[in-house]
């Protein structure tokens, strides 16, 4: 599986192809879908804990220069009709925030499109992706979020402590 930039043939609209596998697919593949935090559209954040994962099989695309966020936890923040989606650690601060639309069929379950990312404690900045919000029995069980900016792609995938019982 290879992931292509078309930025790396100088278009630097940002526009990515992937191979082999479709954007969906990308997050499909990247994300388990178990139970988990609670869901709740109280208009508080959500605390999420658990870990970013990735399967062993994604090795190769580090190698490509796909950025891979490593993470222990994820805020999830309604903003009007947006939300933001924060994943960090405790020890290294934040890796990405995504800014996507608040399109969802449930209160914030489901999939939608990404507008701007946060690259650790940098300057938000136009980006385009999909980030899915899992749930099962009413409980988040994972948050994965995919966008590019300036050609590279941008990956986190986070499983909720609770997904794994």
């Amino acid at each position: 599986m290879t992931f292509t930039s078309d930025a790396a043939a100088g278009d630097q609209s940002g526009a990515m192809t992937v191979n082999r596998i479709g954007l969906f697919g990308v997050i499909a593949a990247l994300a388990l879908t178990e139970p988990a935090p609670d869901a709740s559209a109280s208009g508080r954040p959500i605390h999420l804990t658990g870990d970013c994962t990735y399967s062993s099989r994604y090795a190769e695309l580090r190698d490509q220069g796909v950025a891979f966020a490593r993470c222990d936890q994820v805020v999830i923040t309604e903003t009007g009709m947006a939300l933001l989606i924060e994943f960090s650690s405790e020890t290294g601060g934040k890796a990405f925030t995504y800014t996507v639309e608040h399109v969802f069929d449930s209160p914030i379950v489901g999939t939608a499109k990404v507008t701007d990312l946060q690259i650790r404690a940098g300057e938000a900045v136009d980006a385009r992706g999909k980030c899915t919000i899992y749930e099962s029995d009413t409980l988040i069980s994972t948050v994965t979020c995919i966008a590019t900016w300036q050609g590279r792609i941008y990956v986190a995938n986070f499983e909720t402590d609770a997904s794994r019982f």
